[in-house]
Formats: structure tokens, C-alpha cells, sequence
């Protein structure tokens, strides 16, 4: 009966034996018809004129004044005024000064990191302090 049952489980680990394992090369990839998988990505949204700034945004600081407020993308951003963005890089004159601002959530984003994004009076606003946009 041992003798049985001891060949009965060599008969399965036999049966049941993993294969070695398999190990990829260049001929999987070359030997198979194989369609490209290439897409070519053209970026016109001018991201790529950005200036990235290594140091982070401090409200104490005055940065050097930008011209790019306005509608037409001239006007000087004053350090002091809140700007609102609905569109990229677009930023209009939204209030005179973080104080006149409506919301206490948003005076507090402004004064700490310059911007802030959420509703006021029902309407989604991106808000950002002029130092900020020159920052």
C-alpha cells in the first residue's frame, strides 16, 4: 500500500511539473508581425515659453512687474491688484485688492500662496494676487 501511494505521488508531481522558465528576446518582438506603436504628439498651447521657477512663491516678495494682463496680453500686472483667469495664461482685473475679495477661503489662498480656485456667488473663479501672475 506504501508502495502504492508513493508512486501515485511521483505519477502526479510528474504530471503536475511546472515548465522551465521562459525567457524573452529580440526574436519575439522582430520574428512576429508586429504593427508599430509610435504616436507623435505636436504641443501648440505654448507651455513650452513657460519659465518654471526654482524657488518657491513668497508673498513677502515683490517680483519684477510682467506685461501680461490685460485682454490683449500688455497690460503690467500690479503686484497688489487679484486677477481672474477663465482661459489660459488670461489674466482680468477681478478686485483692486485681496481684501475686497468676497471670500474668506479665497483671501487666505491669496495672501499665503497667491491663487486660489473655487465658487463665489455660485460662479467657479481662478483667482490670482498680481505678484503672483509676476512671480
Amino acid at each position: 500500500m506504501k508502495r502504492l501511494t508513493a508512486l501515485v505521488l511521483i505519477a502526479a508531481l510528474l504530471v503536475l511539473q511546472v515548465p522551465p522558465a521562459v525567457f524573452a528576446d529580440d526574436s519575439d518582438i522582430f520574428g512576429a508581425n508586429v504593427q508599430p506603436n509610435v504616436m507623435f504628439l505636436l504641443d501648440n498651447s505654448l507651455s513650452m515659453t513657460d519659465n518654471i521657477n526654482s524657488q518657491a512663491y513668497a508673498p513677502a516678495t515683490t517680483y519684477a512687474v510682467v506685461s501680461t494682463c490685460g485682454s490683449s496680453w500688455n497690460s503690467s500686472c500690479a503686484s497688489a491688484k487679484v486677477y481672474q483667469s477663465n482661459f489660459w495664461h488670461t489674466y482680468l482685473q477681478y478686485a483692486n485688492s485681496i481684501s475686497s475679495v468676497s471670500s474668506s477661503d479665497a483671501r487666505t489662498a491669496l495672501s499665503t500662496v497667491g491663487y486660489w480656485s473655487g465658487k463665489i456667488g455660485g460662479s467657479t473663479v481662478n483667482l490670482y494676487v498680481g505678484n503672483y501672475v509676476n512671480y
